[in-house]
């Protein structure tokens, strides 16, 4: 077992656990997009960065990183806020700010984000996507306009499903739309 201080409050949890796991059984909230209790820890979204006492200066991935005895994690501040705010913008730059149009309205964890962290307006600008829907699957919408890279279909793919048939191509290539592919 380790010991640990998130937000003032003193907490026991499992050594294997990460930052977000701890702060979760302790009742704190830290936001996650690309999050999911069954899948590997991805840290990719970056929403659900905090701030580590002996790590003074930058903020890390609360999902990907693991406990250590003694360590004092602040999970809210202005800095942290702003930050996340800007992960937000980020992350919506090629994607549609108006939620309205969206059929999961009411129920989609980035809406509620937005609304949260107040973006109602993107100061990066980018070009918006009109992607064709995939709809071959018949129990997979695949539309690429409202991506926002977190990986999640691509890790279900390889980690529970087992095949492997979505990744990412040109993710790191300036100037072009991260694409999920399938293989």
């Amino acid at each position: 077992m380790v010991n640990l201080t998130i937000d003032g409050k003193q907490i026991t949890v499992s050594k294997t656990a990460t930052i977000y796991e701890a702060a979760k059984h302790a009742g704190i909230n830290i936001p996650v997009l690309c999050y999911a209790k069954k899948l590997l820890p991805y840290g990719a979204c970056r929403v659900c960065l905090v701030e580590v006492e002996q790590m003074k200066g930058r903020l890390i991935p609360s999902c990907t990183t693991p406990v250590t005895e003694g360590m004092v994690v602040t999970t809210i501040s202005d800095e942290i806020h702003k930050v996340r705010k800007t992960v937000l913008e980020f992350l919506l730059v090629n994607h549609v700010v108006e939620c309205p149009v969206c059929d999961k309205g009411g129920e989609c964890d980035l809406q509620d984000l937005t609304y949260e962290y107040e973006v109602v307006t993107n100061r990066f600008k980018g070009e918006k996507f009109d992607l064709p829907k995939d709809e071959i699957n018949p129990l997979i919408e695949r539309n690429m306009n409202r991506c926002v890279l977190c990986g999640k279909c691509v890790r279900v793919c390889d980690e529970v499903v087992g095949y492997g048939s979505y990744s990412f191509i040109n993710r790191a290539k300036p100037k072009s739309r991260p694409l999920l592919t399938a293989a």
